[in-house]
């Protein structure tokens, strides 16, 4: 061997000796936080449940708070086993915290609240007694009050893929295909052709999916069995909710289940209720329960002391429900509020000018029927809205009632009928001691449904609410 070759071989060696201590040192600083996560010092919550909270809600929400803390450099990354997201933030005074979560089923997640390892469990149902007395009773020192905070709503959906003719399904039909007793498009009205079902591999969309099929099948007697599936090997489970999505845009017969936000490259099928109505997963649906598929969100724990961020966060979220519908649609607080909401670009010029600088009640009005019934559930809902605006001083004059309908054949007798339906709303107000609210009559042209069938309507009737100066 050469000088020239023994140095060269020397100069690799060193090399490789380097990039053998590097490693170690790279791995350490690519972990930076996440991997002091456990400690006390610097951990400010534990948290672990539901995968659609925690990937979809949770990092928006533990972002805003380290940063109404105080926190500089707050950002979200991938965590180390067995957490899967930390967000962290830099303190005024120095050093850096961190909040961890982990997704994991509703038992799992109550066993570590039971067993201290969490601080807050995210889930799609409230804890029942039998639960919250489990966790209660290793009473730790400076343990507390049980506590639980409702976010909201989410909705689910059956997709198929666009070129698919089929609109809307019964809960009776959706119930078959999921549980294999329908195989073939043309049994349910489509054209000839084989039904490939994929269903995401996580337990949420299990729970919403099958909790609800086994409620809606059940007076039939043809629930819907939650596992296994069928012994055939059938349906897909993709490993990954873009890979679902994927499956299904590339399979003219695939049909899925997933919960919101829904990809735009899939079309929503309506769920067509016993009494005819097809019910879309819209925010209204959704909140005033019409919409099959839905589902609480909560988080519960424990109070603790020592774990004083416990409190301060969930006070924290009581003021964030907005904030929460903003980030995973579909949501809407389960109060009136007014929203900050401006007309989008290509709305008729007509509607612009009504909204011009006004706010948005958060409830809208439906009709169930072309008369503008008042039914009990509506009259709950009237009731709110009428403690709300007289709350913050709307009480004369400052409502504006924006009223749409279906399709009439002849736009005037739309914007009549529309118009008819806003007087409706009115004297329900005046009622309520809400005087003076103008109503606009809009007849048929910003429907929320597609087509005109008669099964659609009652998401087109409806009557908006906006406070004006």
């Amino acid at each position: 061997m050469t000088a020239q070759a023994r140095w060269f071989g020397s100069i690799c060696c060193l090399i490789l000796a380097l990039c053998a201590l590097a490693v170690p040192v790279m791995r350490a600083r690519a972990q930076g936080v996440t991997a002091g996560v456990l400690s006390e010092h610097h951990t400010v919550l534990r948290i672990a449940g539901s995968r659609v909270i925690g990937r979809m809600l949770m990092p928006q929400l533990l972002m805003r708070y380290l940063s109404e803390r105080g926190d500089s450099q707050v950002r979200v990354r991938p965590g180390q086993p067995p957490w899967d997201v930390v967000v962290s933030g830099v303190r005024a005074s120095g050093g850096t915290e961190v909040i961890a979560v982990r997704f994991a089923n509703a038992d799992k997640a109550i066993a570590e609240l039971r067993a201290g390892r969490v601080d807050l469990v995210m889930m799609l149902r409230a804890l029942t007694a039998s639960e919250r007395a489990a966790v209660l009773a290793p009473k730790s020192e400076g343990a507390g009050d049980f506590v639980t905070v409702s976010l909201g709503k989410v909705g689910g959906a059956v997709l198929v893929n666009r070129r698919n003719p089929i609109r809307s399904l019964t809960g009776e039909q959706i119930a078959a295909i999921f549980s294999g007793r329908i195989r073939d498009w043309s049994q349910v009205g489509g054209p000839r052709g084989p039904i490939d079902v994929y269903i995401a591999d996580h337990p949420d969309v299990d729970a919403v999916l099958f909790d609800t099929l086994g409620a809606s099948a059940g007076t039939s007697g043809t629930a819907v069995a939650r596992s296994p599936f069928p012994p055939f090997a059938w349906p897909v489970r993709p490993a990954s909710e873009s890979a679902l999505a994927h499956s299904v845009e590339a399979d003219a017969g695939g049909i899925t289940f997933m919960l919101q936000p829904f990809p735009n490259t899939l079309k929503v099928l309506s769920v067509q209720a016993p009494t005819q109505v097809n019910y879309y997963p819209s925010p209204d649906a959704i909140s005033s329960g019409d919409y099959a598929f839905r589902a609480h969100l909560y988080l519960s724990g424990v109070l603790n002391r020592r774990v004083s961020a416990l409190e301060t966060f969930l006070q924290s979220l009581t003021q964030t429900r907005r904030t929460v519908a903003a980030i995973l649609a579909g949501l809407e607080p389960p109060c009136v509020s007014l929203l900050a909401q401006r007309p989008r670009p290509g709305l008729p010029q007509i509607y612009q000018d009504a909204v011009a600088n006004g706010l948005r009640i958060s409830q809208t009005i439906h009709f169930s029927d072309a008369a503008g019934t008042v039914t009990p559930r509506l009259a709950k809902r009237l009731d709110r809205i009428a403690r709300f605006l007289s709350r913050i001083g709307l009480t004369r004059g400052r409502a504006r009632l924006l009223a749409f309908t279906n399709p009439q054949g002849d736009p005037a007798q739309s914007a009549r009928h529309a118009f008819a339906l806003g007087q409706i709303v009115k004297r329900e107000l005046e009622r309520r001691g809400i005087l003076g609210a103008e109503v606009y009559g809009f007849g048929d042209i910003m429907p929320l449904a597609p087509g005109v069938s008669t099964k659609l309507r009652t998401l087109n009737r409806r009557v908006e609410i906006w406070a004006v100066p």
